[in-house]
Formats: structure tokens, C-alpha cells, sequence
């Protein structure tokens, strides 16, 4: 696996019910599937923020409200956002 210096993403992961989490939507199975897919294109996962139980609908969740500031504040990003939340 070759690693890019300037080629840096973050994860955000998310899953709002223990039913999505049952059928194949789990925080571990998004990050796998994450992990994998950054891994196999380069990538340097620089970050990884995980709301569980939190519906996409609420935009204040708390992992989601600090990405969005890490990106404002300048931290380095080729991939901004890389979602892994289950489709509701």
C-alpha cells in the first residue's frame, strides 16, 4: 500500500438506530468498509469522528458539528468527508 503524504482524509461515521446497526449498518462495519476503501486509494486517514445514535436529520450532532470546524479551521484535507452513515 502506497501512502501520499498530501493525500489526507477523515472518516465520519454514523448510525442512528440499534435496528440499522442490526441489518449490516454497525459503526464497526462502516468503518471497515471506510478503512478499506481510503487504504486501497492512498489515502492517510487523518481523523475519524463516529455519531452513534444520532438521526442525519439532527444537525447537531456532535462528531458532525466538529468536522465541520476541523474543516473551517484549515486541517488538511484532499477527501473533505468520506460517509459512511446508513441511509435513512
Amino acid at each position: 500500500m502506497k501512502i501520499t503524504a498530501n493525500k489526507n482524509a477523515v472518516l465520519y461515521i454514523r448510525v442512528s438506530t440499534d435496528e440499522q446497526a442490526k441489518h449490516g449498518y454497525s459503526i464497526d462495519m462502516q468503518q471497515n468498509q471506510c478503512f478499506n476503501f481510503v487504504q486501497k486509494e492512498g489515502y492517510n486517514i487523518i481523523g475519524v469522528y463516529i455519531d452513534d445514535g444520532y438521526t442525519a436529520r439532527n444537525q447537531n450532532r456532535p462528531q458532525y458539528k466538529q468536522l465541520f470546524e476541523d474543516i473551517k479551521n484549515k486541517k488538511k484535507l484532499s477527501m473533505p468527508l468520506l460517509y459512511g452513515g446508513a441511509i435513512e
